[in-house]
């Protein structure tokens, strides 16, 4: 099966479990059922080799593609309410977590 790359606990605790696009799977976003005991796809938006990152809290979760150049936009995921959202990049050019010092 696929490793899953990141969990995710929004601000009403509901939590997301992301998987990046790897070795030709496409990226994926699930949302777990705690009541089911299940994970429920999120449908999400087409992106070419597709990453996931929190932001603002976990309020958001967005998706881009990594590649040389910072994507002109993102797919924001509004977390509350379920919905995507195409935003203009703010000018974020780095991905990676700085270790701390």
């Amino acid at each position: 099966g696929e490793r899953p790359g990141a969990l995710y606990v929004g601000p009403d605790g509901q939590i997301l479990v992301s998987t990046d696009a790897a070795k030709g799977n496409p990226a994926k976003l699930e949302r777990v059922d705690l009541t089911a005991g299940r994970l429920v796809r999120v449908e999400i938006p087409d992106v070419k080799h597709g990453i996931f990152r929190a932001a603002g809290n976990d309020r958001w979760i967005l998706l881009f593609d990594p590649g040389q150049r910072p994507p002109d936009a993102l797919q924001a995921f509004d977390v509350a309410s379920s919905r995507w959202a195409e935003i203009q990049n703010p000018g974020v050019s780095g991905w990676e977590p700085l270790a701390a010092r």
